[in-house]
């Protein structure tokens, strides 16, 4: 009976805490419904911005897309790439162009390891090169060079017009892959 006794009371004092709770709390319910509406908002407001700026839902589209084969998603990537890398090499500074250069083997090589060269290292898959892939093959190779002189050596100086001339050399063999125009 005791057990029956301690079971009741803990229910009476539950439903009083309600019936308080209810008395403090009941005339700012609709306060709590307003405030609970535009937290909920920010809150799917911030996940749609996150969505948008961080690039997660385009870089979803674009894989769909490449994997269904509708549009060419490829070629408008490695164009974006290029179009950076023309800019850089229209900057004023030496380490721009140097960038510039190295953003443009690095693409080349992108690339190659997506045509199915897989060797270990860049320079292997450089040398797997023919010239029946690349017609500029030795361009490309003294092209590469120079960049594995500017990726060694932070003191290598390189003239505007050698930085172009690397430039343009990459370019041709990108256009024979025909990721580019």
């Amino acid at each position: 009976m005791k057990g029956q006794q301690t079971i009741n009371q803990a229910v009476e004092a539950t439903l009083k805490f309600r019936e308080w709770m209810i008395d403090f709390f009941g005339p700012l319910l609709p306060w709590f419904w307003v405030i609970s509406i535009v937290i909920s908002g920010l809150l799917f407001w911030g996940i749609v911005y996150m969505i948008i700026n961080t690039g997660f839902a385009k870089k979803k589209v674009e894989f769909y897309m490449d994997k269904t084969g509708y549009g060419d998603v490829g070629k408008r990537r490695h164009m974006k790439a290029w179009h950076k890398i023309v800019h850089r090499s229209k900057e004023p500074d030496q380490t721009e162009w140097k960038m510039a250069i190295l953003e443009a083997d690095k693409l080349l090589d992108d690339v190659l390891r997506s045509s199915g060269y897989n060797q270990p290292s860049v320079d292997e898959r450089f040398n797997a090169l023919s010239t029946e892939l690349i017609s500029n093959y030795d361009q490309v190779m003294q092209a590469h060079a120079v960049r594995s002189k500017v990726s060694k050596d932070p003191e290598f100086s390189l003239a505007h017009a050698e930085a172009i001339e690397v430039l343009k050399i990459y370019k041709k063999a990108l256009q024979e892959f025909g990721l580019i125009d």
